[in-house]
């Protein structure tokens, strides 16, 4: 296939149509995409996917973003790592990590090093954010392991709580019918609190697991603001500020707006 495009059809391998990764991605052929990937190279493809998304706040193209980054690191390597993108809330870079946690094993010191090459502390957090996410898989979805795997990673604060929000991030998005996950978990819809209420209890990892809980309550309740803030005052102080702080996020993202006057509106 990769010959066939490259010495008989050169146009429309220089030239990534809109349509065909829209169907790549709704079709899940990831053995197609990643021949797009090896004929038109990660930067012009990463390009062509925002190009999909031009709200690049929008939180549902994450799940989409994860899925590239894992197949570049597939086809990629560590070379992969090169190619940082911000884009909709860094999803490739948390596929990245996720995929090579999925190949090399929990391997906390290494995980740290190959994080910190990245430079800044944002990029750095993000990149411990999919280690997060990778964690959850490499357990087969354990929390508690992951939770505790996060804490031999032995960063700062911040960026422990980076790497909770990703173990949790990841058990939020394997709760959704239809994510194709093998290992995927049960939301149990008559208790609002779990899983927060049946993880660790310390002030971290609580704050993580509740942010991440205002993405289930949002989405199980049809996106109901008013649900997702009764959901918030059950919480005090510190937790309860972080549970408002992520509906704001939220409501920008499922809004599909950045127009500050409508979302001051929806909060």
């Amino acid at each position: 296939d990769f010959k066939i495009y490259t010495n008989f059809l050169p146009e429309q391998a220089a030239q990534l149509r809109k349509q065909d990764l829209i169907n790549l991605m709704v079709n899940n052929q990831e053995g197609r995409l990643a021949l797009w990937l090896r004929v038109v190279g990660i930067e012009k493809l990463i390009a062509q996917y925002k190009g999909l998304f031009p709200n690049q706040s929008l939180i549902l193209c994450h799940k989409d973003a994860h899925a590239l980054g894992r197949l570049i690191y597939q086809n990629s390597g560590a070379e992969a790592f090169g190619y940082y993108s911000s884009w909709c809330n860094s999803g490739v870079v948390h596929g990245v990590v996720d995929e090579f946690i999925n190949e090399k094993g929990f391997a906390p010191g290494e995980i740290k090093k190959i994080c910190r090459e990245l430079g800044s502390e944002n990029k750095i957090g993000e990149c411990i954010h999919g280690a997060g996410h990778g964690l959850l898989a490499y357990e087969d979805y354990n929390l508690g392991k992951a939770i505790d795997d996060c804490k031999q990673i032995r960063v700062n604060s911040k960026l422990s709580l980076a790497c909770f929000q990703g173990v949790f991030m990841e058990h939020y998005l394997a709760s959704l019918p239809g994510s194709g996950n093998v290992h995927q978990v049960k939301f149990v819809g008559s208790d609002i609190d779990y899983p927060c209420n049946a993880v660790d209890q310390s002030d971290l990892v609580q704050n993580a697991c509740v942010v991440v809980q205002v993405a289930s309550v949002f989405t199980y309740s049809e996106r109901n603001f008013d649900k997702a803030a009764d959901y918030c005052e059950t919480h005090d102080n510190e937790l309860r500020e972080a549970c408002y702080f992520s509906l704001g996020f939220h409501a920008s993202a499922f809004l599909k707006t950045s127009d500050l006057e409508k979302l001051m509106q929806g909060c």
